[in-house]
């Protein structure tokens, strides 16, 4: 079975009003609600409404690709692989993880819905070749980094006077009212 096409499924009038629907989250079906609405009355020429007809057969309903999809976070997901699956990686993972990912992955040969990991090992390559072509040769000097400002020393109130002092003037107060 093929998936039909559906319509953008929008709220009435979004496209009139900054507050509904210049930003695409505030494009999302909301129903309409008015006495005369001509989308709640499913006028002819007016923005189609969500109905139980525009739903999937249940054969391909919720498949990527015509295979079940299942998220992969770790490695250790890459297990749950089998012949009708796809993997969607998560994008939460983080390139080290993503690495590994995507050598486990072409060792058994898994099918991605959103990655191409031989693509992605060829640019992780490439970058850390630029990396290190990009380090200076012994003979020449290193560009000079910035020295970073000392945060100013903090001052310390003496209990008894309650004026504020410098913490070195105050441990050396401390060390002479010791040696009397």
């Amino acid at each position: 079975m093929e998936r039909r096409k559906k319509p953008r499924f929008l709220r009435k009038d979004w496209h009139k009003c900054i507050r509904l629907g210049r930003k695409k989250k505030n494009r999302v079906w909301r129903a309409s609600k008015g006495r005369h609405g001509k989308l709640r009355q499913k006028w002819k020429s007016h923005t189609k409404m969500p109905s139980i007809g525009y739903g999937m057969p249940r054969e391909i309903r919720g498949l990527v690709k015509g295979m079940k999809p299942i998220m992969i976070n770790n490695i250790e997901d890459l297990a749950k692989m089998g012949d009708g699956n796809i993997a969607i990686i998560s994008g939460k993972v983080g390139l080290k993880k993503r690495m590994d990912i995507a050598k486990k992955a072409l060792q058994m040969n898994v099918k991605f819905a959103n990655f191409e990991p031989q693509k992605f090992l060829d640019e992780m390559a490439n970058k850390a070749a630029q990396k290190k072509n990009e380090k200076t040769p012994k003979g020449e000097k290193a560009p000079e980094k910035k020295e970073k400002k000392k945060p100013e020393e903090k001052t310390l109130r003496s209990k008894a006077s309650g004026v504020a002092e410098n913490p070195k003037d105050f441990q050396a107060k401390e060390e002479k009212e010791t040696k009397k």
